[in-house]
């Protein structure tokens, strides 16, 4: 349990941000390590998790965009979401979430219990954030946070920053708003393979989604399967 005085790692490529991440850190009684620039590079996210551990720490804050000063070659994103299935509190921060929050973040955002735009990074918040990590990974799932089987209609695909994406339709969280996902989100190769058709479009798909959610930043996607056409749920009534 993170309590006054654990210590949580500061990871960012960038010494400067990484310093007023810590002192922010320090604000709310926890005791910093600052992993930077100074600090790597790490190969992996296993490598830097090694690292973590080995430093005593009990949480990690870290920023999204790891590879500018080629300190990481994968995401904080990445990092957090495997810091999750290790059962490690994480709380992902990043510059540019309403860049990366279709893309690169979408793609292991149901691993990722709290994200915190830098600009709204303060003690109580980050105290709050990381309560909310250690209760999802007790079992306790906030209800915006907990999925169920719906209806995504695939509206059309496209590439964004070089990701194939799609623009599609949860009925039961906004009908009269697409959101935007990773196609690398969806497991089955038949399926993927028949979006990045464009003539396949629309396509009806069930999904696992956390429709409670107020933000589409919050919102993630899981287990895509084929959806019946509505033809057939005409046959079958």
């Amino acid at each position: 349990m993170i309590t006054a005085g654990s210590r949580v790692a500061v990871v960012d490529d960038r010494q400067g941000q990484a310093e007023i991440a810590a002192g922010i850190a320090e604000e709310a009684a926890l005791v910093p390590s600052i992993f930077s620039e100074e600090v790597g590079p790490f190969d992996s996210t296993d490598q830097l998790l090694e690292r973590v551990g080995s430093d005593g720490c009990d949480a990690v804050i870290c920023d999204h965009r790891l590879s500018q000063t080629g300190f990481a070659p994968f995401t904080g994103a990445e990092f957090i979401a495997s810091l999750f299935r290790a059962r490690i509190p994480g709380v992902l921060l990043s510059t540019f979430s309403a860049i990366d929050g279709d893309t690169s973040i979408k793609l292991h955002r149901a691993a990722i219990p709290s994200l915190i735009d830098r600009g709204e990074l303060e003690p109580e918040r980050l105290l709050t954030a990381l309560e909310q990590c250690e209760s999802e990974l007790a079992g306790e799932v906030a209800p915006e946070r907990r999925m169920r089987r719906t209806l995504v209609r695939v509206e059309s695909t496209s590439s964004e920053s070089d990701l194939p994406v799609a623009d599609a339709i949860v009925h039961t969280w906004n009908p009269d708003h697409a959101v935007r996902f990773p196609l690398d989100l969806i497991e089955d190769p038949a399926i993927r393979d028949h979006l990045a058709d464009s003539r396949n479009a629309p396509t009806r798909l069930f999904a696992r989604v956390n429709v409670g959610c107020r933000s589409e930043s919050d919102l993630f996607f899981c287990d895509f399967e084929w959806a019946p056409r509505p033809e057939e749920f005409a046959l079958d009534s």
